[in-house]
């Protein structure tokens, strides 16, 4: 028994109304794709102003911070130079009481004999660690003692100079130079009062 087939019609022209809709679709979430990434694109560049903007003012925050930081060292240094460089009284170098260098120089001899060696000191106020230095290693081969205060160098000269074998010179720490080799240098309440560091006093004391 033979059924009889029906013709299949083709709509053509639906198939082509259905993928034209689809295509419209696809258009318009590829536009509306493309908005959203030109979008979010205007936004980045709007921060990456921001930020370019916030790091010039960084950078000129901290130009301002390091030029304050200078002008305080210079300042600094200005002011601890001209302290010592004048002429307080002995006992305001040291609290208002005198102290004795016995402690130190015994404190030194423990790591080092300063017997028969060449001796710099920076910075020997009215004389502490010399008279200890005189007392309890008399044969010391010479002493030199640098200090910024004229009159400083002038009174202790005057009380402590020996033919060349002890003597006072003043002079700064930062660029002083000496004729002669030194074997032991000692200081004690100098370096913490040197501004803005003391980097390049020892500079200084390892080229001698």
């Amino acid at each position: 028994m033979q059924i009889p087939l029906k013709p299949v019609v083709r709509n053509s022209g639906g198939t082509a109304a259905a993928k034209s809709t689809l295509d419209d679709a696809v258009a318009t979430e590829l536009d509306a794709t493309l908005k959203k990434i030109i979008s979010k694109l205007n936004y980045l560049d709007k921060q990456i102003e921001t930020v370019k903007k916030q790091n010039e003012w960084t950078r000129n925050q901290l130009q301002r911070l390091e030029a304050v930081i200078l002008t305080a060292e210079a300042n600094l240094k200005t002011q601890s130079l001209t302290r010592w460089e004048g002429d307080e009284a002995d006992l305001k170098l040291t609290w208002s009481r005198e102290l004795s260098g016995d402690p130190y120089i015994r404190k030194v001899m423990e790591h080092c004999d300063l017997k028969g060696k060449r001796v710099l000191e920076i910075g020997p106020g009215y004389g502490r660690l010399f008279k200890a230095l005189k007392q309890i290693v008399p044969d010391f081969a010479s002493y030199i003692g640098i200090d910024l205060s004229t009159a400083r160098i002038q009174r202790l000269t005057d009380q402590f100079e020996e033919n060349g074998r002890v003597r006072f010179m003043c002079a700064n720490a930062d660029s002083f130079s000496l004729d002669e080799p030194i074997d032991v240098v000692i200081f004690t309440l100098t370096f913490k009062y040197f501004y803005p560091s003391f980097k390049r006093r020892w500079g200084t004391l390892n080229s001698i």
